[in-house]
């Protein structure tokens, strides 16, 4: 700041102009105007007229300095407007470069967004399609579990309509075995008592072959002698049953042979004769009975072994029939378990699919609304890249209108200090008494 001050005996004089941000003050630095207050009044009065000549002059050229300061005082304003244009062209620049700069951020971080959501994006719509795969995966799988229920339905009716069968047939084997055991058994009996009838015939009818020989040969020693008594015939006329034969035959041939014995002392030849033929036809009888018993030996001993080769068959059928009982009713349960199995599976397979289904539409929504994410950042994004575009042309306008201030304000500058320093020249200059203070902003 610069003070310029001068002593009038009359008034101070102040001249102050504001020259980029520096003032200027006159103040009074001179002697006191009531030093000498009791001059001569003669001596007042001679000076008059050189005063009022000076101060006419002091006048005239105050009204000189007064134009120039005025000039100089509108100028250094106009200098401190540039000045202060230049440094709104500054901050408006610097405002720009940091608007431009953080759009481009905005730009570079919305354009980051917008990959990472084109990535997640694509990454829902894979879990879309994952899903919506996995639904129609259980939607198979379903249709294939109702599909093997109905048919495992259908298998656990014929295995329980097969064990049912196998168990019936297997009560028909039992029963009958059971029968051919006891045809077994009454053949085998029967077989018994044929044997025991056979060996019985068998020996009367040796007898009755020893009987009718040792007839014949007495008939053949007693042929001259004569019959005194006729002892009626023993054999019956009507046989019985064809197990009895022998053994009348052998009685007949005992009974001929005793008639023979008394027929020797009393009957003819004629009557041993005849008596020899009935015990030879009795022999034969006995042979008959004794071929027929062995026939029916033989008959029960074939039937016999077929009864037992039909128990032995039945007996093998017997534990095929239960095998097969035990299978079936086994396969029944398996194909019964295996429907409750399925069951449960397509219990399994319906919450599968209802979840699947959730995730499939929690997986389109999601894509949904990520794809209305990616849509706003896009949008977001052009909208940034517009305003940093219009911020980018604004920023060039700013620095041509910023480089023309700066090259208008260093002129203006470099003018102002002239004028400062040679207004202060001619006031010390045209002021007497003028002293310049000069203090350390008068070189900043």
């Amino acid at each position: 700041m610069l003070v310029i001050g001068k002593l009038d005996c009359e008034r101070v004089h102040r001249t102050s102009f504001d020259t980029n941000q520096r003032q200027r003050r006159l103040t009074n630095n001179g002697q006191s105007c009531h030093t000498s207050s009791a001059k001569k009044t003669i001596e007042k009065a001679s000076n008059i007229a050189q005063k009022a000549a000076q101060e006419a002059k002091a006048a005239s050229d105050a009204q000189n300095i007064a134009g120039q300061q005025a000039a100089r005082q509108v100028k250094a304003q106009l200098a401190e407007k540039a000045v202060q244009a230049a440094k709104a062209a500054e901050a408006a620049l610097s405002g720009k470069e940091a608007m431009v700069q953080q759009l481009q951020e905005e730009v570079k971080e919305s354009q980051s967004v917008v990959q990472e959501g084109m990535s997640s994006l694509q990454q829902a719509k894979a879990n879309v399609n994952a899903a919506v795969e996995a639904a129609k995966q259980s939607q198979d799988q379903l249709r294939t579990l109702t599909h093997a229920m109905q048919t495992a339905k259908a298998n656990a009716a014929n295995a329980q309509t097969a064990a049912n069968g196998a168990q019936r047939s297997l009560r028909e084997k039992e029963e009958l075995l059971e029968a051919a055991k006891r045809r077994l058994e009454e053949l085998t009996s029967q077989l018994r008592t044929a044997r025991r009838d056979l060996a019985n015939t068998n020996r009367a009818a040796a007898k009755a072959n020893s009987a009718a020989h040792e007839a014949t040969a007495n008939a053949n020693r007693n042929k001259r002698k004569s019959l005194a008594v006729l002892i009626p015939s023993a054999i019956p006329k009507n046989s019985k049953a064809i197990v009895d034969i022998a053994q009348k035959a052998a009685q007949d041939a005992k009974a001929a042979q005793d008639a023979q014995n008394v027929a020797g002392a009393q009957a003819s030849h004629q009557v041993k004769a005849q008596l020899a033929g009935k015990a030879i036809q009795a022999a034969k009888a006995a042979e008959a009975a004794l071929n027929a018993k062995q026939v029916i030996v033989e008959q029960l001993e074939r039937e016999v072994k077929e009864a037992a080769s039909v128990v032995q068959e039945e007996s093998s059928s017997l534990q095929r029939s239960q095998d097969n009982a035990k299978t079936a009713v086994q396969a029944a349960r398996q194909a019964q378990q295996q429907v409750k199995t399925l069951t449960q599976a397509i219990q399994i397979a319906n919450v599968n699919l209802g979840n699947a289904r959730s995730t499939a539409e929690g997986a389109e929504r999601e894509f949904e609304e990520k794809q209305d994410l990616v849509e706003a950042a896009k949008r977001r994004v052009d909208e940034l890249t517009k305003r940093l575009d219009t911020a980018k042309v604004d920023l060039a306008n700013t620095k041509r209108a910023a480089s023309k201030a700066i090259e208008r304000r260093v002129p203006i500058l470099s003018l102002e200090k002239i004028i400062l320093v040679l207004t202060l020249r001619e006031e010390a200059m045209l002021i007497p008494g003028l002293k310049v203070k000069q203090n350390q902003d008068f070189h900043s």
